[in-house]
């Protein structure tokens, strides 16, 4: 029999016979057999002769014996381990049966070392090794996993008890995870994280590393032992948490300074399109009471008796809901409508004082906001709107609830300070160069009626005379002395157009096209120069802003006035365009300019003026030009602008 060896032995323990698998185990012959020159003691270590004999006196008295595990000499001189059982025949012939178990007993070796190694890597580590019978549902646990669970050392463990330590919370997730893991058998193992309550109450975490030990049963696996480790991990566990809390706050302040960044890119292109003043204030405490959740913002300004001291514009935002959380509001915005502030008084004039943003998080605690709290406002925030670093106004906002100091919203107040100050600075000057443009324009417009307009009209009373006293013999020269008299008289209608304003008459919307077409016909007439009017891709109904169409035709008919003058062209073409914005192209195919020659420093001042006055209603211009390739004059402007 394959794997089996047979020993017959006689009443005496003198070997008899036995099957070729022994000879061959242990390298000895059938000669040796036949001869009996096999002993006990040759085939046993000498430290096994007394237990040999005891056992052959067991077969002899019971008459069976076994099994018993012995080592075996080999001829060789090296062991082997096996298993032997026996019993004795009628005839008194002692049978024995062994069965090699060498590769068994070098596993169980190789298991006791990793075992070995195992407890030695676990007191090294301060890790907890266990073990889990699967069929006898017995629990073992390392005294190192005792320790770190705080489990006494001769406490009994079972499934129970270790329901016990384990968090009520995760006691769920843990039965369904050993279930799973005792049904798949993975060879990759399994992995778990968990709390256990100690003794004590206190709360660690554990991560669990293991694998289920299988056998093939038919086909099919059957879990036998879960062998693993359990390592405290509760140090880590408290990092990760740190991290993530502080992930989380990084991404809040990431998600907030893209918000206060949104808020000072829109706060400032609303001050760059900004009308007025008022209405840029306006927009900007809502939109900041709107970002922070404020009751009330308010915008205060320099006196105008140069006494330095801040005084109210009368421009508040009220939120909605504010009135129900402040009974007293109204009495309130009166009251402090009417105050004013120095340098260092109240927090307006902190900020007068230091020009920076002042945060007051619970005015109950300022003495010097006495008289906000006790309208029932808690928190307060004010800070300067500069003009070259000058402090032109101040905008403070108020809570009825205690707010933390944001360090975020705080860093961009200033500029959006200086962004509010950039506008009211544009607008003085627009309001200077307004004045100083009516007042240029009342002197050209006095110049032209009390001298050329006098002059023109006295030129063409003589050109009149002249063509009446003509002798006969002149009379060729009649019709050049009449065009004389109307081109004077034309120029005379011109000059007191001038003199009365210097600019045509405003125009509606809906004249826009016919008033283009008459320059276009006017230039023909008076100057011959072929010019046309494209407007086949232009809704006329596209321009519906009378300010918008007179700038238009200003802008066309300055245009067409350089061309006429600078360019020494023979067309023009007014193209006019209507898509998602409006375009105008004065076209010229004359000798066109650089923008260092001299030509382009004699019409500079009809590009400025052009450009202004496109500026002036949101449009933009583009000149295009080079030596002998004509002129182009393109205007675009957006569509909102045309119909509002």
């Amino acid at each position: 029999m394959d794997g089996i060896g047979i020993l017959f032995y006689a009443a005496d323990a003198t070997l008899l016979d036995c099957n070729d698998w022994f000879l061959q185990r242990t390298s000895y012959s059938r000669e040796d057999v036949q001869t009996r020159s096999l002993t006990s003691s040759r085939l046993t270590p000498p430290e096994w002769s007394k237990p040999m004999e005891a056992l052959f006196e067991t077969v002899r008295r019971s008459g069976h014996v076994g099994p018993y595990e012995m080592k075996c000499l080999c001829k060789d001189g090296s062991q082997f381990w096996m298993i032997q059982s026996g019993c004795t025949l009628e005839d008194g012939t002692i049978v024995m049966h062994c069965v090699d178990i060498g590769e068994r007993k070098r596993v169980e070796t190789e298991l006791r070392q990793a075992e070995e190694k195992l407890r030695a890597a676990s007191t090294a580590a301060k890790l907890g090794w266990y073990s889990y019978d699967v069929v006898s549902e017995e629990i073992y646990w390392s005294k190192e996993l005792r320790s770190i669970v705080q489990v006494g050392p001769d406490e009994p463990l079972n499934l129970e008890r270790l329901r016990q330590l384990i968090h009520p919370e995760d006691r769920a997730f843990i039965q369904s995870h050993l279930n799973k893991s005792l049904r798949e058998c993975d060879e990759d193992g399994y992995h778990a994280e968990f709390r256990i309550v100690r003794s004590n109450g206190e709360i660690r975490w554990f991560e669990n590393r293991g694998k289920v030990l299988a056998i093939d049963e038919e086909g099919k696996l059957q879990p036998r032992f879960a062998v693993g480790m359990l390592l405290d991990i509760t140090e880590r566990k408290a990092a990760e948490q740190s991290t993530r809390e502080l992930n989380k706050t990084l991404e809040q302040q990431a998600i907030q300074r893209n918000e206060l960044r949104e808020l000072l890119q829109h706060i400032t292109r609303i001050a760059n399109e900004a009308k007025t003043v008022e209405m840029a204030m306006r927009v900007t405490l809502d939109q900041i009471t709107q970002y922070n959740g404020w009751l009330v913002g308010h915008v205060w300004r320099l006196a105008d008796d140069d006494s330095g001291q801040m005084q109210s514009t009368g421009l508040w935002h009220v939120r909605k809901d504010a009135a129900l959380s402040l009974q007293k509001l109204g009495d309130f915005q009166q009251t402090r409508g009417g105050l004013r502030f120095a340098s260092g008084q109240g927090m307006i004039g902190r900020v007068l004082q230091t020009n920076e943003p002042q945060w007051v998080e619970d005015a109950t605690l300022d003495p010097l906001l006495n008289r906000i709290s006790d309208v029932g406002f808690r928190a307060a925030i004010a800070f300067p709107i500069t003009v070259d670093g000058e402090i032109v106004a101040v905008m403070e906002f108020l809570s009825d609830h205690v707010l933390s100091r944001n360090h975020f919203f705080l860093e961009i107040l200033p500029h959006i300070g200086i962004q509010l100050g950039h506008l009211i600075a544009r607008k003085r000057l627009e309001a200077i160069a307004a004045n100083i443009a009516i007042a240029e324009q009342q002197r050209i417009g006095r110049e032209l009626h009390d001298g050329i307009a006098q002059q023109l009209t006295g030129g063409a009373l003589i050109a009149e005379t002249l063509r009446r006293s003509l002798p006969e013999q002149m009379k060729s020269q009649f019709e050049n002395v009449k065009h004389l008299s109307d081109i004077l008289k034309q120029a005379h209608q011109d000059v007191r157009r001038l003199s009365n304003g210097l600019l045509p008459s405003p125009i509606e919307s809906v004249d826009l096209l016919p008033t283009l077409h008459g320059l276009a016909a006017d230039t023909v007439d008076r100057f011959h120069l072929k010019c046309d009017v494209d407007h086949h891709r232009f809704d006329e109904g596209f321009v519906c802003n009378d300010s918008v169409a007179l700038v238009i035709y200003q802008i066309a008919c300055e245009a067409v006035h350089n061309t006429i003058k600078h360019a020494q062209a023979n067309q023009i073409v007014i193209e006019l365009r209507s898509m998602d914005h409006f375009a105008m192209t004065v076209r010229d195919d004359g000798v066109g300019f650089t923008f260092t020659g001299p030509a382009h420093k004699t019409s500079a001042h009809g590009l400025r003026i052009m450009r202004y006055r496109a500026e002036s209603i949101g449009g933009e211009l583009k000149i295009d030009t080079a030596p002998n390739q004509g002129t182009s004059v393109t205007l675009t402007i957006p569509q909102r602008n045309c119909q509002s």
